[in-house]
């Protein structure tokens, strides 16, 4: 599984990511911004295939919600070389 990415993808090393507290079947929706340890790519989706990737992904794992700007952080292996 690789995504295509059309922009080139910026690396960024232990970035702010939002990450979910609460569990996910609690009514509330509850999240804090932590500093991930390590490289992540910013990428913006460009394709329903590469939406469709994602969508198997596993949040908090293969895939972040940045704390600021636009885009996800995914783990830099995903990307086609």
């Amino acid at each position: 599984m690789n995504l295509t990415i059309t922009n080139p993808p910026v690396l960024e090393t232990d970035p702010l990511v939002i990450v979910r507290t609460s569990s996910p079947s609690a009514e509330k929706y509850d999240s804090e911004t932590r500093r991930y340890n390590g490289k992540l790519a910013r990428v913006n989706i460009r394709n329903g295939a590469d939406l469709a990737l994602v969508r198997m992904l596993r949040h908090g794992i293969d895939y972040f919600a940045p704390a600021s700007g636009d885009g996800i952080l995914v783990n830099p292996e995903l990307l086609k070389r």
